[in-house]
C-alpha cells in the first residue's frame, strides 16, 4: 500500500472541502493535537463516514460493514483495549500468519507497525466507519495501566516485608483484577483492581518491579489464577546442615546454581526439577523436602525436627482489634514477630497447628 496523499490532499480533490477548510483544520489540529479527519469532523466540515468512504477508494483495501461481522471478543483481548481505541483499530480475523485488522486510517503505519511488532504477524488491513469500530469497541473495558499494576505491587510487598505472608495470589476474571496474600495458614482478601488484567501485564510490571519469583499459573476460559513467590536478593544465607523452613516474605536466597519444583521468572539460576539434585540447593513448594540442601515453605510443615532451620516470622491474633484488623496491625488481624536463632521449628510446628486448627 502507498501513501501517496494525505486525507487533506484526498477530500480537497475529491472537492468535498474547499482550500479555507482545510487551513482552519490544519490550524485547528495544531491547537488540539487531533489528526486532520478529526479535526475536520470536529469543526463540522465533513462527515466521519464520508472520510471513511474516501479513504477506502484510494486505497486498495477492501471496505467492510462491521454490522455483518460477528466480533471475535477474544481476539479483541489479545490487544490493549486503550491502543486499539486511541487508533481506531478493530482485530477481525486471525490465522496462523496474520490478523486482519479492520481502520478507519489506513495511512496509520505506525500503529500497523506496534502491531506487527507485539503480535509477531503480519497485519492485514480492512477499512471500516470509524463510528462504527468505536461502537464495537465500547464494551470492551480499557483494562488496567502498567503504572496502577506497578502501583499495585509496590503496595503489597511493602505490606508483606516483615510478615509471615509469601505468597501473592493474582486472580484475574471478567469484572477486574483480585489480589490476596497467603502464608502460615492465613489468606488475606488483599485488594482488588475494577479493570481487567492480562497475565503478561503483570509479568511486564512485575520485571519494571525488579520483583524475582517462583510462579504456578492456572488459565480457563472464565480467567486465570497466576500464584506467585517473590524471593529477595538482599538476604543469602548458607545453612551449616538440615533443610530451611521459611516463614516470611522474600523466602531467603541461596549463592549459586539452584533446582526447584516450580517455574522461576527473574535473573538468577533456577532449573525446574520435580526431585533434589544432589550436591545444589533445591526450593520445594509442592511438599516438604527433608533433603539437606532444601528451602521449604513454612504450610507445608509436618513435623519437627533439631535439623530444621526456619527462617522468618510468627503471626498472631492482634490484642487490639481481635484480629478484625486496624491500623496497628494494618487491617490484617495479625501482628508478626521475627523467629529468633533459638526458636525450635517445634515451636514454628505448633503455632502453625494453632493459626490453623485452633491447637497446640
Amino acid at each position: 500500500m502507498n501513501k501517496i496523499k494525505n486525507i487533506g490532499e484526498l477530500l480537497l480533490e475529491y472537492r468535498m472541502i474547499t482550500r479555507e477548510e482545510l487551513d482552519k483544520a490544519l490550524v485547528y489540529q495544531k491547537d488540539t493535537g487531533l489528526k486532520l479527519g478529526e479535526a475536520l469532523v470536529k469543526l463540522g466540515v465533513i462527515k466521519q463516514d464520508e472520510i471513511d468512504y474516501i479513504l477506502s477508494r484510494q486505497v486498495d483495501e477492501p471496505f467492510v460493514i462491521l454490522d455483518d461481522l460477528q466480533i471475535d471478543d477474544e481476539l479483541v483481548r489479545k490487544f490493549d483495549t486503550n491502543f486499539l481505541k486511541q487508533n481506531r483499530i478493530l482485530p477481525i480475523y486471525e490465522d496462523e500468519h496474520s490478523i486482519t485488522v479492520a481502520t478507519d486510517d489506513p495511512f496509520n503505519e505506525d500503529a500497523f507497525e506496534i502491531l506487527r511488532s507485539e503480535m509477531g504477524k503480519d497485519i492485514n488491513l480492512v477499512v471500516s466507519y470509524g463510528r462504527k469500530i468505536e461502537e464495537a469497541l465500547s464494551p470492551f473495558d480499557s483494562g488496567v495501566t502498567l503504572d496502577q499494576l506497578q502501583t499495585c505491587i509496590r503496595k503489597i510487598i511493602s505490606f508483606m516485608e516483615n510478615t509471615s505472608f509469601y505468597r501473592v495470589d493474582f486472580i484475574g476474571l471478567d469484572n477486574g483484577l483480585f489480589v490476596n496474600i497467603f502464608g502460615f495458614g492465613i489468606i488475606l482478601d488483599f485488594t482488588r483492581l475494577s479493570s481487567r488484567c492480562s497475565v503478561a501485564q503483570l509479568q511486564e510490571a512485575l520485571k519494571l518491579e525488579n520483583v524475582d519469583y517462583f510462579y504456578r499459573l492456572n488459565e480457563t476460559g472464565h480467567g486465570f489464577i497466576f500464584c506467585i513467590y517473590p524471593i529477595t536478593t538482599d538476604t543469602v544465607i548458607t545453612p551449616d546442615s538440615g533443610p530451611i523452613v521459611c516463614s516470611g516474605y522474600g523466602l531467603v536466597k541461596m549463592g549459586g546454581l539452584a533446582f526447584s519444583d516450580m517455574d522461576f521468572s527473574g535473573s538468577d539460576l533456577f532449573f525446574k526439577s520435580e526431585q533434589p539434585v544432589n550436591g545444589y540447593y533445591f526450593y520445594s513448594f509442592e511438599r516438604f523436602s527433608g533433603y539437606s540442601k532444601s528451602i521449604n515453605i513454612v504450610d507445608n510443615l509436618k513435623d519437627f525436627s533439631d535439623k530444621y532451620i526456619v527462617k522468618g516470622f510468627i503471626p498472631s491474633k492482634c490484642v487490639s482489634c481481635g484480629a478484625k484488623g486496624c491500623e496497628k496491625c494494618g487491617f490484617s488481624g495479625y501482628t508478626f514477630s521475627e523467629i529468633e536463632e533459638n526458636d525450635s521449628s517445634e515451636k514454628v510446628f505448633n503455632k502453625l497447628n494453632e493459626v490453623l486448627y485452633g491447637q497446640n
